[in-house]
Formats: structure tokens, C-alpha cells, sequence
């Protein structure tokens, strides 16, 4: 993607922007804002506290507030939304702090799977009413650049606060005029730092150079080598730093009337049309990670899902799998494997990804064969195009590059996770049946959400079929065994879709299928989802009885 910035020159010793980057369109936003709301976001506020109070009375829509200046940050910090780390669980808690002058403003702390943010309410309370609104709101701004910036600077933290309070200017939650101040120096923090980041982004733009500064440092402290004034500055300007410096320095006498200012919020993300970012969907918790082997304790599956590329699932064999299980079947479009940092003859070299609703049955999604890594801690991103949710997925390794080892530093799992419902209570319309005993055992009982109810029919092969008000795209269904006679349970059956009631396509059959106790329900994963507004289980056979009966027969998916 390029950046669109044009219209710069340079007059004199004074930078203008004549033509500011585009502000995108609500609909762009709605993508990166999809794309990168955290799956868990808690506030934890203590309104016993003034400053907990304040905090609500200044901020009541604390929630939205930072949900759209997640997006509005992460347009200054990157062009591409999949740039973005996805922080999965973000919790912000505004609470006095513990230690005996309740001293300090607000912190951050924990990784992208788990940040917190800790806002002092002592702090809070400190301040002249006229200000308290504009520093809740870059307060949380700042602490929020904090989640989501690179941070690897060579000199310190003090750049990666001037990042931060740079975007926190930029967003219109700092006073120009109140901290624009001499004295510092380039590795300055907070006001300072912020100030002569934008300062360089300006000299930036104005030498004609299409590269925004702050993005680009950003950039920078995310590689392995991070950013050093010293060194890399040359990457953008003839100067050197310390010359840069003092030259920043010059125009700031005068009350800084010689320096550029940013007058407007300008986002560098761009959509360009493209799908929303495919989330990290696998947060590491080990009761949802299995492998065919590990090395424990250092070199387990879990170390695969951690978002740390310095740490490494090992197992001591040439081939091998590692699964991991959600909580609710998710959508994967994507995946990445990141190899470790040792011993290229470990990397995975032929793979299948697969993906189950069981953990037992699985279907290949994606197959690889003669691929490489190039280098240690290299990501590499494999694309498919998924017809259906799984709660499993595996990554089965069939061969490595010639060790008697296989190791992996990362495994990603990006897509989304579709909204799959209950059709029959969402989408209500009427069922129908072969036969049913009425009125107390009805074929209307197979789709009540009451296991106690149940559809039975005075044969031993019968057919139970449901009206949409319009088409549904059916993905799992599910049967309940009734509660007795387990001889009169299906075994044989077809699941069928139609869209006038008279032609029927085939989506699923089953043969030879058991329950093992009563109130059993087994769960059935469509294939080739599309779109029918009739749904038809047609059983065949059943286990030995002259009667058939069924609990319940749920349809899962969405319109």
C-alpha cells in the first residue's frame, strides 16, 4: 500500500501541509474497528472514589470512547490494519493506587493476550475541574498507545513515551501551547519527545520525502534491531541527529511561531477496500493446547500460542500434531507458523491444517509440501478460503526439514468467529412430520429447547422437516436421543434442503450412529454450507423398534 500524502514543499524554514492525508470513511473505520476490538474488554471502575466518579462523569461512554480511539491510534501507528498486534483481553481499571501518597498518573502493563491498564484516581481527583476531561481522555490515550506500539528503542524508554504523547497531540488530547517547550534532548519523553517527533514528521514531509515519521519509527521498533537515534536517523535525513536537534531547538525561540504544528488529525491506516483484518483468534490457555509430544516443562505445545517468538513448542520426533480447541467454533481463513530460534533442520517442512467439531473427526483444510524458512523467528502466513466454522484445529506435521526433531515458535489461527444460531428460535416458522403421536408427542416438540418433550411416530423410519420465513445457511445440526426406549433412537438418516419443498439436495447422511445414554445430544458439521428455507431429516432406520422417537433437532448457522 502507498501512502497518499502530496502537496508538500518546503517555504523558508517554516513546513506546511497544504493537502492533509485522507480521513477515511466510516465504513473503513467500521473495518478496523471490527478488526481490532479486544474479544474481552473490562472496565473495572472504583466509584467510591472521587476520581472514579469523575472518571464516569467526564467519560460515560468510557466503553465507545475506547473502542474508537483504539482504530484512531492505530491509524497513526500503521498503514494496514493486519499490521496491528490483536490485543485479545484488555482490562482498564481506574482505582486509587496502593502506595502512601497514592503518587503516579497511569500504567500498563501484561502482553497483547492479557494488558491492563491501571489510571491513579488519586491523580484524578488532583486536577482543576476545567481539565479533568481532556486528561482522562488523553490519559487513557496515552496508556493505550502503550497496548499497542512496537517498543523496541536502542536509548530507553524515552522515545517510546514521546510516541506515545505524540499520538496523544495528534488526537487532540494535548495542549500545544501549555508544554511546547525548550530544553531536552532527542531521546526526550512525554511532552518533549512528543513535540520533536512531529516536528521530524513535518521536516519529514516537507523535504518531499512520502514516508511518515511517526509510522516509520513505529516501524523500526519493531524489528529485531529496533531504533537508534544515532543510526537510523540518517535512513531519513542528510543531518545527523544532534544537528536535527539543535536546528528543532532554533525554531523553538520565538514561542516555536517558526515550527509546523499538526492542526488536524491525519490517518495514514488505509482500507483500499480490503477485508477486515483476520484476528489471532488462539489465546494461550493450556486446557485448550494438545500436541503429540513435548518437551516440558520449557518446550511445550502452550509456548506456540504465548505471541512470545522466544519461546518454542519442541518434540522429539520427525513428524508430529498440535491442536488447539475453542470455546465456540471460529471461522480461519488464515494461519501463520513462525519457525524457532535454533536448528533450521527442525523447521516444519510438509503440513496439513484440519480442522474437526469433535476433536476426533477431522477434515483437511490447507496441505503444504516443500516449504522453507529462511531465516530464525521468520512468520510466514498461509491463506485458504473456509466454507465452514470448526471448534478444533491441528496442524499436523508430516514432515520436517531433516532433523529427528520438529520445533515452532508460533502458530496463529486468524479468521473470525461467525455468529452461528439457533435457526428455529431466531428465524421461527412452522415444522412438519410423516406422523407424529399428537398432540403430546408432536413433531413441534423436536424444536421446543426442551429435552423433556419429545417427536415420536408409530414407525420405525419417518421424516421431520422445518419451514423458514426465508433462506438459512445451515452449518451443524444436532440430535437428542428421547428419554427411554434407546431401540427406538435413529441410525440411519439424511439431512436434506430444498427451496420450494419438492426438489431436495442432499447436505448430510449418516449411517450406523448410537447414543449411549439418554438425553444424549451429537452434534453434525455441514460440509458445504448454502443457503435452503426447507430442512428435512429423513430416517431411514433405527435401532430395532416399531417406533421412532427424537427430543430434540436443532439447526445451527445464520441467514
Amino acid at each position: 500500500m502507498k501512502n497518499n500524502k502530496e502537496n508538500l514543499f518546503k517555504l523558508g524554514l517554516t513546513f506546511c501541509l497544504l493537502s492533509p492525508l485522507p480521513l477515511y470513511a466510516s465504513q473503513c473505520d467500521d473495518l478496523w474497528k471490527d478488526s481490532l476490538e479486544p474479544n474481552n474488554l473490562e472496565f473495572s471502575i472504583d466509584t467510591n472514589s472521587l476520581g472514579g466518579r469523575l472518571f464516569v462523569a467526564n467519560l460515560p461512554n468510557y466503553r465507545d470512547f475506547t473502542l474508537q480511539h483504539i482504530v484512531k491510534l492505530n491509524q497513526l501507528l500503521y498503514l494496514d490494519v493486519n499490521e496491528v498486534p490483536y490485543v485479545s483481553n484488555l482490562k482498564i481499571t481506574i482505582h486509587p493506587f496502593s502506595n502512601p501518597n497514592c503518587d503516579g498518573v497511569a500504567y500498563k502493563s501484561g502482553g497483547i493476550n492479557s494488558t491492563n491498564i491501571y489510571i491513579n484516581s488519586c491523580f484524578l481527583e488532583s486536577l482543576p475541574s476545567e481539565k479533568v476531561e481532556a486528561e482522562i481522555k488523553g490519559i487513557l490515550v496515552h496508556e493505550l498507545v502503550h497496548a499497542y506500539q512496537n517498543s523496541n528503542f536502542e536509548q530507553g524508554s524515552g522515545t517510546l513515551e514521546g510516541v506515545a504523547d505524540a499520538v496523544r497531540y495528534l488526537t487532540e488530547f494535548k495542549s500545544l501551547e501549555e508544554k511546547r517547550t525548550l530544553g531536552g534532548d532527542h531521546n526526550s519523553s512525554y511532552d518533549l519527545g512528543a513535540f520533536w517527533i512531529d516536528w521530524l514528521r513535518h521536516k519529514l514531509l516537507a523535504n518531499g520525502d512520502q514516508r511518515d515519521f511517526l509510522y516509520e519509527l513505529n516501524k523500526y521498533a519493531g524489528s529485531p534491531s529496533g531504533f537508534n537515534w544515532q543510526n537510523d536517523i540518517t535512513d531519513f535525513f542528510s543531518n545527523t541527529v544532534d544537528e536535527l536537534w539543535r536546528e528543532y531547538q532554533t525554531c523553538l525561540h520565538d514561542n516555536g511561531n517558526n515550527c509546523p504544528t499538526s492542526i488536524h488529525y491525519q490517518a495514514i491506516g488505509q482500507c483500499d477496500g480490503e477485508p477486515q483484518r483476520n484476528k489471532d483468534l488462539a489465546v494461550a490457555l493450556e486446557k485448550n493446547i494438545k500436541a503429540s509430544d513435548e518437551n516440558k516443562p520449557y518446550e511445550t505445545a502452550y509456548n506456540a500460542f504465548d505471541n512470545s517468538n522466544n519461546t518454542k513448542w519442541l518434540s522429539f520426533a520427525d513428524t508430529g500434531w498440535i491442536s488447539y480447541q475453542f470455546d465456540k467454533p471460529a471461522l480461519v481463513s488464515r494461519y501463520t507458523i513462525t519457525s524457532a530460534n535454533d536448528v533450521a533442520a527442525r523447521d516444519p517442512k510438509a503440513w496439513l491444517l484440519q480442522g474437526s467439531i469433535n476433536g476426533h473427526q477431522w477434515q483437511t483444510l490447507d496441505s503444504q509440501d516443500n516449504q522453507f524458512f529462511t531465516s530464525r523467528h521468520q512468520t510466514r502466513n498461509f491463506d485458504f478460503s473456509p466454507s465452514i466454522p470448526f471448534s478444533y484445529y491441528r496442524l499436523n506435521i508430516t514432515e520436517n526439514a531433516g532433523a529427528n526433531i520438529i520445533q515452532l515458535a508460533e502458530v496463529e489461527l486468524l479468521g473470525n468467529f461467525p455468529t452461528i444460531v439457533n435457526l428455529t428460535q431466531q428465524y421461527p416458522g412452522r415444522s412438519s412430520a410423516s406422523a407424529s403421536n399428537a398432540p403430546k408427542e408432536d413433531h413441534s416438540h423436536a424444536f421446543d429447547e426442551n429435552r423433556a418433550t419429545k417427536w415420536l411416530t408409530f414407525s420405525s423410519t419417518g421424516n421431520i422437516t422445518y419451514y423458514f420465513p426465508k433462506p438459512v445457511t445451515v452449518h451443524q445440526y444436532s440430535l437428542t436421543s428421547a428419554n427411554d426406549a434407546s431401540d427406538r433412537d435413529p441410525q440411519n438418516w439424511k439431512l436434506l434442503g430444498s427451496n420450494d419443498g419438492v426438489t431436495w439436495q442432499i447436505l448430510n447422511s449418516q449411517t450406523q450412529q448410537s447414543f449411549t445414554k439418554r438425553f444424549q445430544t451429537k452434534l453434525y458439521q455441514l460440509t458445504t454450507p448454502l443457503s435452503y428455507q426447507y430442512i428435512k431429516l429423513e430416517i431411514s432406520k433405527n435401532h430395532g423398534s416399531e417406533i421412532l422417537q427424537l427430543a430434540e433437532f436443532t439447526l445451527k448457522g445464520n441467514i
